[in-house]
């Protein structure tokens, strides 16, 4: 129930009935003019609160688009739930400025078949001003969207201890090559990201019982995607997911611009689903557990389970780009006995001769590979074309591992310059 000590309107004083038969929508944005005029701010009770409308000279349901908008809670309670089985556009849509945001406590649901175009829970467009400022995502679950939280234009957003799902796995989203995540973050005409914090979330990219009923017969693709100007992801649980889970790419609005990015303490659960394809035909071996393509990057801490390739850096696909300042240290890799995967590197770094990648430290891991059968040649840590490298203190461990005729390399350094490299163990 709404805390009576705070000014709160009900979106059911307003004509929403949240009993799965009345489209909700427009009783809701009546509730949230109403709350905007007022300085108050929006409760939602519990129930099912049907979102298949669309808003006039909107993409969402929802609207938070009189130019301005400043503080306002949207909450629910227990049972709160949001429901959408439109295959296109959002349940919420924020757009052009806004701030002091925040959504809490609300299930945000999507039954859409598969589609081609993209469906968002929520869709923040700040536009090329950056106008949305301090918007929070608190202990709310989002289910069965293509991306459930699309980002642009946003300074200082907070998504915190959230839960993300697909019942269908990538079913739940859109039946192309176009990246199926739960969290995307835009660097383009529309608006940056930054000061973006992920924290203490949970993500599953498949919460079906069997992956051979969905038409994809794949799970989502990733949790968080694209660029941003400082970013923090820490604490987080993902599993079931058949690429990144997480991939930051390099800026594009302002390439020059170097904001840091922390990737620490999250548990990564790497292993597929029995049966995952990638095409007709074509069993899916691998995955990342973080990919980061920009520069001024800490991993740290974090654990990965059932890796096939654990931390990927690739300067080498952007060639013009001068990538520098990655610290990964103190991160556990734990490649156990399975077969439903191809264990190719925990950590790959590769530069381009002309263009190295600098100012790297690896430090203090620790890698397990252990009971598998080698599906290609393997090496544990793989670094090729870095200038300033620090690379000590790693410990790689190695049990009952089926060459295959295959060949397995615990580490391989080529045409590194400027390179330390002491305290390194394999057993």
């Amino acid at each position: 129930m709404p805390n009576l000590l705070f000014a709160t309107i009900d979106v059911k004083s307003f004509g929403a009935k949240g009993d799965g038969i009345q489209e909700d929508a427009p009783f809701i944005n009546l509730a949230i003019a109403n709350a905007l005029s007022t300085g108050q701010d929006l409760f939602i009770p519990s129930g099912n609160y049907l979102c298949n409308s669309v808003a006039p000279s909107s993409k969402g349901s929802i609207v938070l688009n009189q130019y301005g908008v400043k503080k306002i809670k949207i909450y629910g309670e227990s049972g709160t739930r949001l429901t959408t089985s439109l295959t296109s556009g959002c349940i919420l849509q924020v757009y052009n400025k806004a701030r002091d945001i925040s959504i809490e406590n609300i299930f945000f649901q999507s039954t859409h078949t598969i589609t081609q175009s993209q469906t968002n829970a929520v869709y923040l467009q700040g536009l090329g001003s950056n106008g949305i400022e301090n918007f929070t995502f608190r202990n709310c679950r989002f289910e069965g969207f293509s991306t459930a939280l699309s980002l642009s234009g946003c300074k200082n957003v907070l998504i915190e201890n959230n839960v993300f799902e697909a019942p269908m796995g990538h079913d739940n989203a859109q039946d192309n090559t176009a990246p199926a995540v739960f969290i995307w973050m835009a660097d383009n005409a529309n608006g940056q990201c930054y000061d973006i914090r992920i924290i203490n979330n949970t993500a599953n990219g498949f919460t079906g019982i069997d992956i051979n009923n969905t038409v994809t017969k794949r799970p989502m693709d990733g949790f968080v995607y694209g660029s941003g100007y400082g970013i923090l992801i820490s604490g987080n649980v993902t599993r079931n997911l058949c690429e990144e889970h997480i991939a930051v790419s390099p800026n594009v609005m302002y390439p020059n611009l170097n904001y840091p990015v922390l990737i620490t303490n999250n548990m990564f659960h790497q292993g597929l689903p029995v049966g995952c394809m990638r095409s007709p035909g074509v069993v899916i071996q691998s995955n990342y557990g973080i990919r980061t393509d920009i520069s001024n990057v800490i991993i740290s801490n974090n654990v990965f389970f059932d890796y096939t390739t654990g931390i990927l850096i690739l300067q080498s696909q952007y060639p013009t780009t001068k990538q520098f300042g990655y610290t990964i240290q103190n991160n556990t890799m734990f490649s156990p006995k399975g077969s439903n995967y191809n264990m190719t590197y925990a950590i790959l770094i590769r530069g381009t001769t002309g263009n190295p990648v600098g100012n790297t430290v690896i430090t203090g891991n620790q890698i397990t590979v252990e009971g598998i059968q080698l599906k290609r040649q393997v090496t544990v840590i793989s670094l090729n074309d870095l200038n300033k490298v620090i690379f000590t203190n790693n410990t790689i461990f190695t049990n009952n591992i089926d060459l295959n005729r295959f060949s397995f390399q615990p580490t391989a350094v080529l045409r590194c310059t400027n390179i330390l490299s002491t305290g390194n163990s394999v057993y």
